[in-house]
């Protein structure tokens, strides 16, 4: 009897795998092109707030009249209060949190419309110059699609979970140029398990979106340092102190985002007005420093290629800290760990040059500290250790790295 039936199993079991697999690459393409979408919105409205800075925002942003930095935040702040008050389901920022919680409990589904409106929202925020990031709604925006999907053609519960997880990492790969942070992420942070099967789906899921990102002209890199390499040994021990100083850092800016939602939900003030106010707060800053507008990417990029002195580095850890928490406390939608990479690129260039400054001898390559410093925070602030070390290796194109990325994620959640 039983061999009978075996090979009906047998055939049950091909015919699952290619669909899970035909239905991947229907996500990842998707997902894909979702996460390219919310990119280029996200630059149109970037142009319209703050010119066409084409790339280089913060550079852009210093030409421009004073009050068009100071006003153009809190504009946009007041259409984004308005947009998330009348149109985004629950009125809050959503984020990776709701993708983990309905693969955890499968009665809190993932709507196609929460994904696109908070989408929306957090384009609007990030782009009117919001000290926020977009790792968190390209997360989001992929495992909604994903899971609207999964309802639509009615899979069972793990294979949804599955294919919310190819959203994840098609989503994290198209916008990064990160294929392999992107399966790593969703099996480490989304699924929480490695399944071969999945494991399978969502890799496919995952080149998907980088080949798709590739065939648009996506190459989003921060800084090639494929040419730097560790000269000293006693380096590793500074490596080592890089990674107890962002793990620091992290818990302040995990502390103080908290402490601001807190605060601010005290305040008796309509929710919609309330994003406006800080991004009255973001643009006063910015008109004195305006690299901690937006994304940040440009002023990343300059901090790895060593373009800003160390008081100015000082500076711009406090004043991104400071500008990121008020964002998230005054409802501004929008991800954490683009602010993270800031935080910890300024971190690590900083204290790169006062090593330097202490003997020249102490540091063979001050980039090497910058993207160091980056992983230890990010990687304290999203939770996922190896997806950090991965992501940071894609995003630089260095191999050479991975140890001195390694050692300081590791002695990160050490403080």
């Amino acid at each position: 009897m039983n061999e009978n039936h075996q090979p009906i199993s047998d055939s049950q079991s091909v015919h699952t795998s290619v669909m899970l697999v035909t239905l991947a690459v229907g996500v990842g393409a998707a997902s894909g092109y979702a996460a390219l979408s919310l990119l280029w919105l996200i630059g149109l409205v970037q142009e319209t707030f703050l010119g066409p800075a084409r790339g280089h925002l913060y550079s852009g942003a210093a030409r421009l009249d004073t009050l068009r930095v100071l006003f153009a935040p809190a504009l946009g702040g007041l259409l984004v209060g308005l947009l998330v008050h009348f149109v985004v389901s629950e009125r809050r920022n959503h984020g990776p949190e709701d993708v983990m919680q309905a693969v955890r409990e499968d009665d809190t589904p993932l709507t196609l419309r929460a994904g696109l409106s908070s989408a929306l929202a957090s384009a609007l925020a990030i782009g009117c110059g919001a000290s926020l990031g977009r790792y968190g709604p390209t997360v989001h925006l992929g495992a909604s699609i994903a899971s609207w999907l999964g309802q639509r053609l009615e899979r069972v519960r793990a294979e949804r979970h599955i294919l919310i997880g190819c959203g994840v990492a098609a989503a994290i790969s198209a916008s990064f140029n990160a294929p392999l942070a992107g399966v790593l992420f969703a099996h480490e942070v989304v699924l929480a398990a490695f399944a071969r099967r999945g494991f399978v789906a969502i890799t496919i899921a995952s080149v998907t979106g980088q080949v798709l990102a590739r065939s648009y002209g996506g190459q989003f890199t921060l800084a090639s340092l494929s040419e730097y390499h560790i000269g000293y040994n006693h380096e590793y021990l500074l490596f080592a102190l890089l990674g107890v100083c962002g793990g620091l850092l992290a818990i302040a800016f995990i502390k103080g985002m908290s402490l601001s939602v807190h605060v601010v939900a005290q305040v008796r003030l309509p929710a919609w007005c309330k994003p406006a106010i800080a991004g009255l707060a973001v643009g006063a800053v910015a008109t004195r420093y305006p690299q901690i507008l937006g994304l940040g990417d440009e002023a990343i990029h300059d901090a790895i290629g060593q373009l800003f002195p160390l008081p100015l580095l000082l500076v711009l850890v406090a004043a991104k800290l400071v500008a990121a928490c008020l964002c998230r406390g005054f409802g501004f939608p929008g991800g954490v760990f683009g602010p993270a990479l800031f935080l910890g690129v300024m971190l690590g260039s900083a204290l790169g040059k006062a090593l330097q400054l202490l003997d020249p001898a102490l540091v063979s390559s001050l980039p090497i500290y910058a993207v160091t410093g980056m992983g230890a925070v990010a990687s304290c602030v999203i939770g996922a250790p190896i997806t950090t070390i991965l992501i940071v290796f894609e995003l630089t194109g260095s191999y050479a790295l991975t140890s001195a990325v390694t050692i300081a994620v590791v002695c990160a959640p050490l403080t």
